[in-house]
């Protein structure tokens, strides 16, 4: 987590320090607290650090992967990245990432990234995401509200890169234990239907098990980028090596 002190947090202390300033012994006390709880809160982070990066580098090492770590101040992004270690058929990147909020009083923006440009769909857009616990199967509101909900995740997944959904549709999941945990939309059902294979369904359920709802992953493919993303941190080893196989699956099966 990225720390920052928010507007009204620096406003309450200014008033501490204006109250205490007529007392010096108060005023030196506040001060010594202050000086010592920034301090932990250094030594805290500093450890945090040190330890999430111990882990994701042993997790590299593993997996076969290369681990690196990147913070850009101008955004107040941090990422974890780990990409293949030699070569490999395709490129590709995961990252694990933290952005700073606008919001004074949020934690962040944490999501988890594995994207790929080394591969083409030919004008098509294929989409999956979790289906919310509450969306039943056969569920209908409608081209209008369905158009809207789509372009609302195309566009939580892709930000300003979210293509155009007016030609989408939803494209019936046979698998029955697929359909309880996802949605497929797609702008042709037979390719989508090949991208989707049943190696691609099965390591699609078992990251259904093994995250929670919220972070369940979303599949965006159109053009040549496939980009898969999941709320929050996945720090689990075995889901973020299912994550990696299933974008390799997905843009193998679009090979052929």
């Amino acid at each position: 987590m990225l720390f920052s002190f928010s507007k009204s947090d620096s406003q309450k202390i200014m008033l501490l320090l204006l109250f205490a300033n007529d007392n010096p012994i108060l005023l030196f006390g506040m001060i010594a607290l202050i000086v010592i709880g920034l301090g932990f809160m250094f030594w805290y982070f500093q450890t945090k650090s040190k330890r999430d990066e111990a882990y994701y580098q042993n997790l590299a090492n593993q997996n076969g992967w290369d681990y690196r770590k990147d913070f850009q101040l101008t955004t107040i992004t941090l990422r974890h990245i780990f990409t293949p270690k030699g070569k490999e058929d395709i490129d590709w990147t995961l990252y694990i990432e933290t952005v700073q909020s606008s919001e004074s009083n949020s934690a962040g923006l944490k999501n988890t990234v594995w994207e790929t440009n080394d591969a083409r769909l030919d004008g098509e857009v294929f989409l999956i995401g979790p289906r919310p616990s509450d969306f039943p199967p056969g569920l209908d509101f409608g081209e209008g509200l369905t158009e809207m909900a789509l372009q609302f995740l195309l566009r939580a997944t892709l930000g300003v890169d979210a293509p155009d959904t007016s030609r989408l549709r939803e494209v019936k999941i046979q698998n029955e234990e697929l359909a309880k945990s996802y949605l497929l939309f797609s702008t042709n059902a037979e390719k989508a239907k090949h991208l989707l294979n049943t190696e691609a369904e099965n390591l699609l359920i078992d990251l259904a098990g093994l995250l929670r709802e919220k972070q369940r992953p979303a599949l965006v493919f159109w053009e040549d980028n496939l980009r898969i993303k999941c709320s929050d941190h996945v720090s689990n080893g075995t889901a973020l090596s299912k994550l990696v196989m299933l974008g390799k699956i997905v843009v193998k099966n679009s090979k052929f």
